[in-house]
């Protein structure tokens, strides 16, 4: 999900067949085509259960939204993260070695780590190279309304 695609929107797709109609979620695999059997990614099975496809459309097209607000932040995280520490006087203990690291963790975490991990790691760092002044849950709680503003407006 976080690599540069061109998928579209997930979209509830009917069809009729067996003498009812049929419900699936389904998105466009290149937008900037049309609408084709082969460019067509499905999720799941037919159901005839609008209501629940919609659930399942909602769901994925949120993963999809967190996910690509989640590779936003990583990739903007040395700016995003310098004005905040600037700002809330976090990493005022560490040295500039450790400094660089944080910067290069933020940037560079794994692939397979979730948004509440990365920003709990995070958090842990900066708990650590700060003055002590706040806990680490409190640092976690500013750190996670700091990304929800840079996040936002990604769509």
């Amino acid at each position: 999900m976080n690599k540069q695609s061109n998928y579209g929107e997930w979209k509830v797709i009917g069809n009729f067949f067996d003498g009812q109609r049929h419900f699936i979620a389904g998105r466009l695999i290149n937008k900037d085509e049309v609408q084709h059997s082969g460019n067509i990614e499905f999720h799941g099975n037919y159901s005839t259960d609008e209501e629940e496809v919609k659930k399942t459309v909602a769901k994925l097209n949120a993963l999809e939204r967190e996910a690509r607000q989640f590779a936003y932040f990583k990739e903007n995280s040395t700016s995003v993260l310098y004005a905040f520490c600037n700002r809330c006087q976090y990493f005022t203990s560490g040295t500039p070695r450790q400094y660089e690291m944080f910067f290069d963790r933020a940037k560079n975490a794994p692939e397979e780590i979730t948004r509440d991990q990365y920003l709990r790691e995070l958090s842990a760092i900066l708990w650590i190279c700060s003055d002590g002044k706040d806990s680490i849950d409190t640092i976690r709680g500013v750190l996670f309304s700091e990304y929800l503003r840079v996040t936002a407006p990604i769509e």
